[in-house]
């Protein structure tokens, strides 16, 4: 049994998050985790303190600063002690069995190859299409796959809409909405082969249940991944553009022998 350590980015989850912190009690009673962290992202209500009361670790952040810094965040508090198999879960979701975890955690183990495994989730019984699943917050993640986030390396940093300052702190500069989930796809895709990213071996069956209402949610998914999409178009733009500037920078420096050798001659005639 891998160590498995969950992770669940909160704010103002009062009214839905008691449903996930009773499946996370169940999954330690069955062995299916060894541990749970859970970020309180600057509620304003007792999303915190319910999981405390639960028996869970908390981390509780000053302000708000969205999910994508409340999951680096958690990542960086959970390096310490560094589980192999990192499981993120909404704190939205409706009571689930410890098996769906599992699920998540199986994929994985027999492909290993794919470094990240993602949920399928049901907006009140809808099951959403391909390009909304793939937003979808329940994942199973190789920890040591997150070492360039746990070191600060721009790139990851930007990806999320977060900036390092002068003393080493971190801050939430962009709002990034389901840009947390589409960053780390797009990260995992640059890795793994074409096969690994299609949707049968990353999107794994699994019955997560959002309880929030489906008709607004929906919408709000569609819009925020329409926003993120631009942004990691522009990121790959730029990425693109970098690749380019290398390929003429190593094809100027493969015709620099060539421009002497065409001197020696003009010289030698």
């Amino acid at each position: 049994m891998p160590n498995i350590a969950v992770l669940v980015p909160a704010f103002n989850e009062e009214k839905f998050i008691k449903p996930v912190l009773s499946s996370l009690q169940n999954a330690l009673r069955q062995q299916a985790i060894q541990r749970v962290l859970v970020i309180d992202d600057g509620s304003t209500d007792r999303t915190g303190a319910l999981a405390l009361e639960a028996g869970f670790e908390v981390l509780r952040l000053r302000k708000n600063n969205g999910k994508a810094f409340a999951f680096a965040a958690g990542v960086n508090r959970l390096a310490r002690i560094p589980p192999k198999i990192l499981v993120v879960v909404d704190a939205d979701l409706r009571e689930f069995h410890p098996r769906e975890i599992s699920k998540l955690v199986k994929r994985l183990e027999e492909k290993p190859a794919l470094r990240m495994a993602v949920g399928k989730v049901y907006l009140q019984n809808h099951l959403l299409n391909f390009d909304e699943q793939m937003a979808s917050g329940q994942r199973a993640i190789i920890f040591g796959e997150l070492a360039p986030l746990i070191h600060h390396k721009p790139e990851w940093l930007n990806a999320f809409g977060i900036q390092k300052s002068k003393d080493n702190r971190l801050r939430q500069e962009e709002e990034t909405g389901y840009g947390l989930e589409l960053a780390l796809n797009e990260f995992f895709a640059k890795n793994e082969s074409v096969e690994d990213w299609t949707r049968n071996n990353r999107l794994v069956s699994t019955q997560f249940i959002v309880a929030r209402r489906a008709g607004a949610n929906r919408q709000r998914i569609f819009m925020e991944m329409c926003r993120t999409k631009r942004r990691i178009l522009r990121w790959n733009k730029l990425r693109e553009l970098s690749a380019q500037i290398k390929i003429i920078g190593k094809r100027n420096a493969q015709s620099k022998p060539e421009k002497k050798q065409n001197q020696k001659k003009r010289r030698t005639k």
